[in-house]
């Protein structure tokens, strides 16, 4: 493998920085202090202490000692000055970063054990936010103070030379720079016998530097690896990618190295040259491990956190923190240092929600998916009913269903739209607020309701209550054109202990009685429940007389706009008719809650049967409540994206609805006009092509 451009062609008087962070220099420096038992530094004192301690207390324990005073050491940075080189942030340590503090220290206790696995070297994966660069700088100010391992850090991610400056250019210019040892010289040859010497010439450096020599091994610190395998510069990246994977595996040295985030999904292919990367250099799962740094994933562990790092009491937290940082500590930090207001961030939240919305069909698909499964995190006003649960949908479902890929989740991810950390078949939303702004985007007009509630039902979202959410707006739409509707919809009608009410759309009660037949007439009402009808409407006739319309709604699953599911006659009818009632003590009660009612997706006679009882229920419950009314029976609609097949639609025809019951109180003259289907291709043009389309 040829070296790297830039190695080979700078000059060989050349010193550079290559960005090494500050605080390398000032550990040189501090380590020397650790070691000769001179005074410390004014300001420094407790973490030169904490040092001193520290290397005792290693020397004399095991791995719970050196976890124990690696928190300690961290404790002193945490109360240094903001300004401080050393500085670090509070220490909050989640059972999950403890494990992962643990094999850190036990790696920099091991890198000169040759008995030791060789897999020692990590891959740390985590979100943007979540504290990986705290924990890369941690691990570097324990390597150099506690253990006596020189430390090279640097981030592929925000430097200006980002991918530009291979691996081993950033090592050579650092250890000139940092440990003044002048210019290394250059290996220009090829293949692993270039880089072993080069890392040869760099280890002698660390170790005979004048500055002090380091008797350990040395770690590697790389921030941000993602960039090198997001470069445009195919053969470059894999020659740096090549690099990271030798020094992983020189014995002596130890290299951690952060990638934010390829899909949680796909990391391993990445970094392990599987599928799509098998030309990449694979950094070996035998010398590298995958460990993933999480944010915090409950509001009672996020509130724990905020009250610690920055010493308030618990009713000081905002109360939606987690519902808008999702436990990401930088996003909490954030709301502290804004006074602990979070408004910004809810404002944010929403226009990266409705910026992703906007750029393609499919976050459109996921947000449905998302919404549809998680409706019972929202209240009836759209917010959420408690931001300690984390909205969620299955991996398969989002893959399948919504059609989303990797890369999608991967490039949603960095925006901190989701979180795919969790269980292997689960996809989160990292902020549970998005599911609110989700919500609201998809229902901020009829047409984009109707949108969503159809690419529920007919992509299988709901799965056995596919139709629920689409009825609504289905009676909005086909109202007027199908029904003949004077005044659109109208709410719904609601039983509640026997009383019964009419719902409007504002929420508003009434009771049905107060309503009367003239004021419900010329509105669709949707039928809540298993009642045999999903909406009804009265329409006014000829001398001061009512009719009464039905309509069953059936959506179902498609294919490429294919509708899985024909309607085909099923059982026949005279049967379904004797099987939907029973006499219950000395009345009739309809049984449409048995198990063959159950198939009105697929069958005609079963959807006739129930509409046949559906209406008659229906008029039974208006009667009641208007006993001198004159109510006619009308046609009964079904609506369905399905397929009928010629006998199925030849059977709706020639139907009387009500001919024939086995209701012995049924008077001779029920007898609906009919069912009237508007299926598949007709049912599209009605609603509309472009609502189809958009699905």
């Amino acid at each position: 493998m040829a070296a790297a451009g830039p190695l080979a062609a700078a000059p060989p008087t050349e010193v550079k920085m290559f960005d090494a962070p500050p605080y390398l220099h000032v550990l040189v420096d501090k380590r020397r202090q650790v070691a000769s038992g001179e005074p410390a530094a004014a300001g420094g004192d407790g973490v030169v202490a904490a040092a001193r301690a520290a290397r005792t207390a290693v020397a004399v324990g095991g791995d719970d000692a050196a976890l124990e005073v690696a928190l300690r050491v961290w404790s002193a940075c945490a109360g240094l000055d903001r300004g401080s080189a050393l500085h670090l942030p509070r220490v909050y340590m989640t059972d999950r970063t403890k494990l992962l503090l643990r094999r850190i220290v036990g790696h920099l206790q091991k890198i000169n054990d040759v008995t030791a696995a060789s897999n020692l070297n990590l891959v740390l994966h985590s979100l943007s936010g979540v504290g990986k660069t705290d924990l890369l700088k941690a691990t570097a100010i324990l390597a150099m103070l506690v253990f006596d391992v020189f430390c090279f850090a640097y981030d592929f991610a925000n430097s200006p030379r980002s991918y530009s400056c291979a691996p081993l250019e950033v090592l050579r210019g650092q250890t000139s720079a940092v440990l003044e040892t002048g210019p290394l010289p250059l290996h220009v040859g090829s293949g692993a016998y270039s880089i072993a010497t080069a890392l040869d010439d760099i280890a002698a450096a660390v170790h005979g530097a004048a500055s002090g020599p380091f008797n350990g091994g040395i770690a590697v610190l790389f921030d941000g690896l993602e960039s090198i395998y997001a470069s445009t510069d195919q053969e470059r990246a894999k020659d740096c990618i090549h690099e990271v994977s030798q020094i992983g595996k020189r014995a002596g040295w130890w290299c951690a190295a952060s990638v934010v985030p390829a899909s949680a999904h796909s990391l391993r292919d990445m970094v392990f040259s599987v599928g799509a990367w098998a030309r990449w250099p694979n950094l070996n799962d035998d010398v590298f491990g995958i460990e993933v740094a999480l944010p915090i994933r409950t509001r009672d562990e996020l509130v724990e956190y905020y009250c610690g790092r920055f010493g308030v009491a618990p009713d000081a937290v905002p109360a939606d923190v987690f519902a808008v940082t999702g436990g990401v500590g930088r996003r909490a930090d954030d709301t502290f240092m804004n006074g602990g207001r979070t408004d910004n961030l809810v404002a944010e939240r929403e226009g990266e929600v409705h910026s992703a919305l906007a750029e393609g069909v499919n976050f459109e698909r996921l947000a449905s998916l998302f919404v549809t499964t998680n409706e019972w995190m929202l209240t009836a006003d759209g917010e959420l009913t408690d931001d300690a649960y984390v909205p969620a949908v299955s991996l398969v479902d989002a893959q399948t269903l919504a059609g989303v890929t990797s890369d999608e989740i991967a490039q949603w991810a960095r925006r901190w739209l989701l979180y795919d950390y969790c269980e292997p078949t689960k996809l989160e939303l990292l902020c549970p607020i998005d599911l609110v702004h989700m919500a609201a985007a998809l229902r901020q007009d009829e047409e984009a309701e109707i949108v969503h509630t159809l690419r529920a039902a007919t992509r299988s979202y709901q799965h056995g209550s596919a139709g629920a959410e689409a009825e609504i707006p289905l009676l909005r739409r086909l109202a007027v054109a199908e029904l003949g509707a004077t005044e659109g919809y109208g709410g719904a009608l609601v039983t509640r202990d026997g009383e019964h009410f009419i719902v409007s759309p504002d929420g508003t009660e009434q009771a049905l009685a107060e309503v009367g037949l003239a004021g419900l007439a010329g509105k669709v009402f949707q039928r809540k429940d298993d009642h045999g009808l999903d909406g009804w409407m009265v329409k006014a006739a000829a001398g001061g007389s009512y009719e009464l319309v039905g309509v069953q709604i059936k959506t179902g699953h498609e294919d490429d706009g294919v509708p899985k599911v024909t309607f085909t006659l099923g059982t026949a009818l005279a049967d379904l008719r004797a099987a939907a009632w029973r006499r219950d003590g000395g009345t009739w009660q309809s049984c449409l809650t048995s198990g063959v009612f159950k198939k009105d997706h697929k069958f005609i006679n079963v959807v006739i049967a129930k509409a046949e009882a559906g209406m008659i229920l229906l008029r039974d419950l208006l009667l009641s409540a208007f006993p001198d009314a004159a109510l006619s029976l009308g046609a009964v609609h079904l609506w369905t994206n399905k397929a009928a097949t010629e006998a199925a639609e030849a059977e709706a025809e020639l139907v009387q609805i009500g001919g024939s019951t086995a209701r012995a109180d049924v008077p001779d003259d029920f007898v609906c006009t009919g069912l009237t289907i508007l299926a598949g291709d007709d049912f599209w043009r009605a609603v509309g092509l472009g609502v189809h389309e958009a699905l």
